[in-house]
């Protein structure tokens, strides 16, 4: 609203100045070849010009700012032409009003003509206006349209990372009470640990069900959940090394994705007291690296086709470098940026 009101001062003085200037000069040469026009009518009818265009410049900037914006029909075609004819009304009335003005306070002789001296120059005027109307108005719808966009694409994003986020939490307890069917078998006393710690990382998704991105140090924290469940199930056989420094534990990452690289390596490796299966975690400037020692399974079973790709895309929808994956014959390690 602020920037019409500045818009239609502006343009109005401008518009003011481009017409008073050239009868300031044509007044300044008259007087200097001493032709009969006295210095205080050339002033009057200076000022009468100026405060004519300013205010003749903002009625039709209100007009074509604010009044056509109250449509009256629905039909484009009926609307575009009723403001033409009703810009054409306030030329006429425009003109007429000013013109008996000056008639009446500024002693002009009425044979002037009326359609050189108003007309014309009102119909020029409506012309500007209406021209910087449209000009603001596409610039306006421009810039709405430019945020419905921005609003789709990120609503779609939403929409998606939920729907991968989604995938994760079944897929998880799915794996996690396999697990536990064992442990009962084995130790009573460990699955009601294993429950506890369950429990806890149920907690972490609940709590950040609305989250995109998590504190590395959040990551850790359920990190330690999901490793107590893993140690009860593989014993010696699996270890995760942390070597994250402590600066770096505020940077942000996808929320769950440490687990699905640690899930991802058990997935596709051989644990066990005789193998085991080491998961290094460290941090490199702007960079998260997860590293495991390979030994890999003959099969797979399960997973559905999630872990990596998953976390690819969930990288892809927040507009993050996208992870890198390098594999030796010795090791599997997986880059993720940082926030």
């Amino acid at each position: 609203m602020k920037n019409k009101y500045k818009i239609s001062i502006s343009v109005s003085l401008a518009l003011t100045l481009f017409f008073i200037l050239p009868w300031i000069s044509i007044f300044d040469q008259a007087q200097q070849f001493q032709q009969a026009i006295p210095g205080e009518i050339a002033r009057k009818r200076l000022l009468f010009l100026a405060i004519s265009v300013f205010i003749g410049s903002l009625i039709f900037f209100q007009f074509n700012f604010y009044w056509k914006s109250a449509r009256l029909v629905k039909n484009a075609l009926v609307s575009s032409l009723s403001q033409f004819l009703i810009n054409l009304l306030l030329i006429i009335l425009i003109s007429g009003f000013f013109y008996r003005v000056s008639i009446r306070l500024l002693d002009i002789d009425p044979e002037t003509s009326f359609v050189s001296l108003y007309l014309i120059r009102n119909l020029g005027i409506s012309v500007i206006t209406i021209l910087v109307a449209y000009a603001y108005s596409a610039a306006e719808k421009s810039k709405l349209d430019r945020i419905n966009l921005l609003t789709l694409k990120n609503q779609k994003m939403e929409t998606e990372l939920s729907a991968l986020k989604a995938q994760v939490d079944p897929h998880f307890l799915f794996n996690s009470l396999n697990s536990l069917t064992g442990v009962i078998r084995e130790n009573q006393k460990e699955a009601v640990k294993f429950v506890g710690h369950l429990s806890e990382t149920m907690r972490y998704t609940l709590d950040h069900k609305d989250t995109n991105l998590v504190t590395l140090r959040q990551e850790i924290e359920y990190l330690k959940s999901y490793e107590f469940m893993m140690k009860i199930r593989f014993g010696d056989g699996f270890k995760i090394d942390n070597q994250i420094e402590n600066g770096d534990l505020d940077k942000r990452l996808p929320q769950f994705a440490l687990q699905l690289l640690v899930e991802n390596a058990i997935k596709h490796n051989k644990v066990s007291k005789k193998n085991p299966l080491v998961i290094r975690i460290s941090t490199d400037s702007e960079k998260l690296k997860v590293c495991n020692n390979l030994q890999p399974k003959t099969t797979v079973s399960g997973g559905y086709g999630l872990g990596l790709s998953n976390l690819s895309k969930r990288y892809e929808l927040l507009k993050m470098d996208p992870i890198e994956i390098d594999k030796s014959h010795e090791e599997f390690t997986v880059t993720l940026s940082l926030l």
